[in-house]
């Protein structure tokens, strides 16, 4: 029995290949970046899209109107497939799989980084630097914002967390304390 999750990382790996051909990973990552937060905001679109009432002529023919002046043939051949198959609420983890291989394929790590407030670009740019040299190469960094942290910072690689939050600290603290 073959799980959604495996079922993705197959998709993900098709387009990939075929990408890797013509050296145009990066070019499908951000077009699959695109259409997964036009997803994101319009997710009534993905119901639409997965709709049994549209026949798959009809879902591919919404896809062509939608994506075909903005997607590569191969990316908008992807989301066709996924359509015709009934696994086009797949997307995101399909996105997410793609992700990662481009970034093995590129010895990226990814990094997530949530702050207590917004970080400056100075901030996230000496933020950057360090974390490149504790996991020793590039890394891909998406940021965001969690005020309940207090102060600080929470890093999160794909092998360690580091919390540097405030949150943490008092937490810490109260433990102490309470011994």
């Amino acid at each position: 029995v073959i799980t959604m999750t495996q079922l993705s990382k197959e998709y993900a790996e098709s387009l990939f290949s075929l990408g890797a051909e013509d050296s145009k990973e990066e070019e499908y990552l951000t077009e699959l970046r695109y259409v997964n937060e036009v997803f994101s905001s319009n997710p009534e679109y993905v119901e639409l899209l997965a709709s049994p009432a549209l026949n798959k002529e009809e879902r591919c023919e919404l896809l062509d109107r939608a994506f075909a002046e903005s997607l590569s043939e191969f990316v908008l051949s992807f989301l066709k497939v996924l359509c015709e198959a009934g696994h086009i609420k797949l997307f995101s983890e399909c996105v997410a799989e793609y992700s990662k291989l481009y970034r093995e394929s590129m010895r990226k790590s990814a990094v997530k980084v949530t702050s207590a407030s917004e970080l400056s670009d100075d901030e996230k740019y000496r933020i950057s630097k360090k974390i490149e040299k504790i996991v020793d190469g590039d890394c891909e960094i998406s940021y965001s914002v969690d005020p309940s942290l207090i102060g600080g910072a929470i890093i999160e690689t794909e092998n360690a967390v580091i919390d540097g939050s405030l949150k943490k600290s008092l937490q810490e603290m109260k433990e102490v304390i309470k011994k």
